[in-house]
C-alpha cells in the first residue's frame, strides 16, 4: 500500500476500482416490453381505412375493441364491455372526422363510458410581474 504524506499525518491512498454496468436487468426490462408491444399492437395497415369518408367506422379498432374476455361467457362479457370506459385524447391537429370515427367505432364496440380529453392552453397568472 503506498502512502501519501500530508500535512503532520500519514494517509492511505485510496484505491479506485472500475465501474460495471450490469445489463441484465435492462435486458429484462426490454424483452417485458417487446412483448407487451407484440401482444397488445393492432394491425392498421394504412390510414387510407381512417381517412376513407365512406366508411363510417375503423374495423381493426372495432375487432380490437370487441376482442374477447377470456374466462367469460356472451353475457358477462357484453355486461364487462357496458361498464368499460374508453377516453379518447385528442389535440387540435386532430381533424374531425378521425375523431368522429374513433368515437363511433368506441360506441359499435359496446363501450358503455366514452370520454373525450383534450389539453388546454395553459392560462398566463395574472398580476405577476416580469422579473
Amino acid at each position: 500500500m503506498k502512502v501519501l504524506k500530508r500535512g503532520l499525518g500519514l494517509m492511505p491512498r485510496k484505491v479506485r476500482e472500475d465501474a460495471h454496468l450490469n445489463l441484465i436487468p435492462m435486458i429484462d426490462i426490454l424483452s417485458v416490453l417487446v412483448a407487451f408491444l407484440l401482444v397488445y399492437s393492432t394491425d392498421v395497415e394504412s390510414l387510407a381505412e381512417v381517412n376513407d369518408p365512406r366508411t363510417q367506422l375503423i374495423e381493426p379498432l372495432r375487432k380490437v375493441l370487441q376482442r374477447p374476455i377470456a374466462g367469460l361467457d356472451a353475457a358477462a362479457r357484453d355486461a364487462a364491455l357496458t361498464s368499460q370506459e374508453v377516453t379518447v385524447m385528442a389535440d387540435k391537429d386532430l381533424p374531425y372526422e378521425v375523431l368522429r370515427k374513433v368515437l363511433a367505432t368506441c360506441t359499435a364496440a359496446a363501450y358503455g363510458k366514452i370520454s373525450l380529453a383534450v389539453l388546454q392552453k395553459e392560462k398566463p397568472v395574472s398580476g405577476v410581474k416580469g422579473l
